[in-house]
């Protein structure tokens, strides 16, 4: 190891070798986390439906970045842009310059596309910028609250009760403040 890094972080020095020789997607989110995103609040690996969410970034909006490398099939990007598109505001496919085509062809309008060409450094291009998702929807939200934001935020847990009472908006603006506190808890 020192032969071939000196005294770098052994860590960092498998990092330089994913860059170099096999740029998957741990390599692609950390790099994209820590360069498109950086000073932000991320949480990684979001559950949604029978999906995970690559990258949620909460701030004053809230942003999921699906990431597809060279290595990736996209049989299953229609059906996970959908299931995002109920949570969260803008959804953006992060990919590999030659699968940009084929993403192309299936997100819809909504959906933004960043492109990253695998090179030292790794270069972030933003094709298409995504617009507010039209598919939030209240309900779907509701269904990734834990009972005590339900709580918290409510002062209930009947998810059909809170929808009556309170807009789309309001849902997913408590939605925005539970997520900002799972990203700094």
């Amino acid at each position: 190891y020192k032969l071939a890094f000196g005294n770098k972080d052994p860590n960092l020095g498998i990092y330089d070798l994913l860059e170099e020789y096999y740029p998957n997607e741990f390599y692609i989110k950390k790099a994209f986390s820590m360069k498109y995103l950086k000073n932000s609040n991320q949480i990684f690996e979001y559950p949604v439906g029978d999906c995970r969410a690559d990258i949620i970034n909460v701030g004053k909006d809230i942003s999921c970045y699906e990431i597809k490398t060279k290595y990736d099939n996209l049989k299953r990007l229609k059906k996970q842009i959908y299931e995002y598109s109920q949570l969260f505001e803008y959804v953006y496919v992060v990919c590999s310059e030659d699968k940009y085509n084929k993403v192309k062809s299936i997100v819809p309008k909504h959906c933004g596309i960043i492109v990253f060409k695998n090179r030292k450094n790794c270069a972030y291009n933003e094709m298409k910028k995504a617009t507010k998702s039209p598919n939030i929807s209240s309900r779907a939200i509701l269904e990734h609250f834990y009972q005590k934001d339900l709580i918290n935020c409510y002062g209930e847990n009947d998810k059909d009760d809170i929808e009556k009472k309170y807009s789309k908006e309001n849902i997913l603006q408590d939605y925005k403040k539970v997520l900002y506190r799972r990203c700094i808890d």
